[in-house]
């Protein structure tokens, strides 16, 4: 059956009509024109429009115009149903019948049983009784685990019972600090202030310029938190991680 391009393509050229001249009546460009007779359906803009396109050139023809939408959905129908037939005919697996290689077959076997025979009677041959043991002054002394020095572990270092925060203030920071889940400090401290702040377990600062103070913890210097007018937030110094914070010694 012939495609809708084909059909389109041949009843004009039974008129006599040119695809110049539907182009100029229909105001369809020639290219698109050229690619529907091609059945290059695809590189069309759409649907839509492939429908109007040919109801537009059966009109400018003298063809029915429900006839020729027809015979593209049957077109399209018949091609949809080319492609799952070629889809399925590529996943399906083609079978192959193999006769069974007998003499491989019966070599293996051979080989399994010699092997197997070869294992039954080594084992047989190497199953005795066991030598009485002779225990010798020399041997015994080998034996004896040599006497090791006691190692006395290092100690841990204790930890502390809770930690002093000093900080100095370089530049005016806003600064939040809550001490063990309590506020402690929250204002705006000018250049040249000091704060003096404890906890028993854990310090939590925010801040608007991390660069803007310098701190001690338990009276060793710290690293900066940030550069000025970095914004830091949950910055956690506790009894288990205050020494990251510290500078290098």
């Amino acid at each position: 059956m012939p495609t809708i391009g084909q059909e389109l393509k041949r009843e004009r050229e039974l008129r006599g009509v040119s695809l110049s001249d539907i182009s100029k009546i229909t105001k369809i460009k020639l290219n698109l024109l050229q690619a529907m007779e091609d059945d290059r359906l695809n590189i069309l803009p759409g649907e839509f429009f492939i429908k109007g396109m040919i109801r537009a050139y059966a009109k400018c023809i003298g063809l029915d115009e429900d006839q020729a939408l027809n015979l593209y959905h049957h077109s399209i129908q018949q091609k949809e149903q080319d492609q799952a037939h070629e889809k399925k005919r590529k996943e399906t697996p083609i079978l192959r019948s193999r006769k069974p290689n007998t003499p491989l077959i019966v070599a293996a076997v051979v080989v399994l049983l010699a092997v197997s025979l070869l294992i039954i009677f080594g084992f047989a041959q190497k199953k005795g009784p066991a030598p009485a043991a002779v225990t010798t002054k020399r041997q015994a002394s080998l034996a004896a685990p040599a006497p090791t020095t006691p190692v006395t572990a290092a100690k841990p270092e204790a930890k502390p019972q809770g930690l002093v925060l000093r900080i100095s203030f370089q530049q005016d920071t806003w600064i939040q600090v809550y001490a063990d889940g309590t506020a402690v400090l929250d204002q705006l401290k000018k250049a040249g202030e000091l704060a003096s702040l404890t906890c028993k377990k854990e310090f939590v600062l925010n801040t608007g310029n991390a660069g803007g103070f310098t701190f001690t913890l338990d009276g060793r210097p710290a690293k900066p938190l940030g550069r000025s007018g970095d914004v830091v937030k949950n910055v956690r110094i506790g009894l288990d991680n205050y020494r990251d914070y510290l500078g290098a010694q």
